[in-house]
């Protein structure tokens, strides 16, 4: 097989993981390719094993650069790559494939990846020589198990909230706090962890009330959250709930957009949809 994502790399183009442009890679290649049945893929940070039948892994072998170059590009991206904590531990809350992981690997972190969703969970314990160890687990505010909701055509947007227009999985997944994790020694020492990544879709408020018995204890790692704001459709606000707890602990929001940090007014933050904020503790 022709190696489609080495020809895909010399495309000065970033791809997210869903999106108009995922089914326009599809309707290019598939048609060629999908009788393949390609196992594993080889790129210059190693060789993944994929499922081929499985879309989104079918589609990370046409573009992995193109994915990887919109990770890298990314704000978190950037971050993560230019503060490097050689040793100290990423908590990649809302892992998906776990690019981030990857990611903080190369840049000097332990890491450990946290998902809840099924499929995306195979991956990364299929290539967890790559991304690191990880959880098959949703962190919330209380232990237990839900269900996934799916946006429709978007299998990377599952949530343990029941959107509109969301469609319900078919089995549950089990859940538990970020405290309960870190106390039962899932992460390794709590004073190694330096930075926290929570993209949990609508249930940030939540997963970061989940946090106060660790922080409670003196842990101030820097905490990466994606957020809603009151222009949002669904979670409305969620940057409040998520500022309110962690304020509590000496945390402040900015922005790091482009490579430059800031503290956003909160008359800017009111006026927003969804974004991400970088808390940091004085």
């Amino acid at each position: 097989m022709v190696s489609v994502h080495r020809a895909m790399k010399l495309v000065p183009i970033s791809l997210g993981i869903a999106g108009r442009r995922r089914q326009l890679i599809f309707s290019l290649f598939d048609g060629i390719y999908r009788n393949s049945a390609q196992k594993t893929l080889d790129t210059n940070l190693g060789t993944f094993d994929i499922k081929w039948e499985n879309s989104t892994e079918r589609y990370l072998s046409y573009c992995f650069y193109n994915l990887l170059r919109h990770y890298r590009e990314s704000d978190l991206g950037h971050y993560i790559l230019n503060k490097p904590d050689v040793g100290k531990v990423f908590i990649d809350i809302g892992a998906n494939l776990g690019f981030y992981s990857l990611l903080a690997r190369q840049s000097g972190f332990e890491t450990i990846a946290i998902e809840p969703e099924p499929a995306h969970m195979d991956f990364i314990r299929r290539n967890t020589h790559l991304l690191g160890p990880a959880l098959f687990i949703a962190v919330s505010d209380n232990p237990g198990s839900l269900p996934l909701y799916y946006a429709e055509g978007n299998t990377g947007a599952a949530t343990l909230c029941n959107f509109p227009g969301y469609v319900k999985g078919k089995a549950t997944v089990p859940v538990d706090t970020f405290d309960n994790l870190v106390f039962a020694n899932k992460f390794g020492p709590p004073e190694h962890i330096s930075l926290i990544k929570v993209d949990v879709e609508g249930r940030e408020g939540e997963a970061v009330a989940g946090m106060r018995r660790f922080l409670k204890q003196g842990y101030r790692p820097n905490i990466w959250c994606e957020v809603r704001g009151d222009k949002a459709t669904r979670a409305v606000g969620s940057y409040h709930l998520v500022s309110e707890t962690l304020r509590e602990f000496g945390y402040l929001p900015h922005d790091y957009i482009g490579g430059v940090l800031k503290k956003p007014s909160d008359d800017e933050l009111s006026k927003r949809v969804l974004f991400d904020l970088l808390f940091i503790a004085n």
